[in-house]
């Protein structure tokens, strides 16, 4: 009876720190997503900025205007990127925390279930 009931708890261990690794996982691809689209950020600004240096029919005055609204507004979406990175990275921090005591959980059960 007791052997039954630690086999099941070592199953029910198992699951519970699978379903907390796949929390992680979506973090994770959530943070990859945001560095790409921080990365095309960076080179359309990068692009952007040859554009207007090879431009031959600007004056300079026109050069240092020019896009003015898309940078400021480049400016802001890379800020709210960066938040939302910090927040899934902080809520990342969380889950490794959860992760390692589902972790910790799941082999002492499955030690039990080997002994017994």
């Amino acid at each position: 009876m007791i052997d039954k009931r630690l086999k099941d708890l070592a199953q029910i261990t198992d699951l519970a720190y699978q379903a907390q690794a796949q929390k992680s996982q979506a973090l994770l691809r959530q943070d990859a997503q945001i560095q790409s689209a921080l990365v095309q950020i960076t080179q359309a600004e990068q692009s952007r900025a040859m554009e207007l240096r090879s431009a031959s029919n600007l004056d300079a005055a026109t050069r240092a205007r020019a896009d003015i609204h898309w940078q400021l507004w480049l400016e802001r979406q890379k800020a709210q990127l960066n938040q939302k990175r910090t927040e899934i990275r902080l809520k990342l921090e969380e889950e490794r925390h959860a992760t390692a005591l589902a972790f910790g959980r799941k082999t002492v059960a499955e030690k039990l279930a080997k002994k017994i």
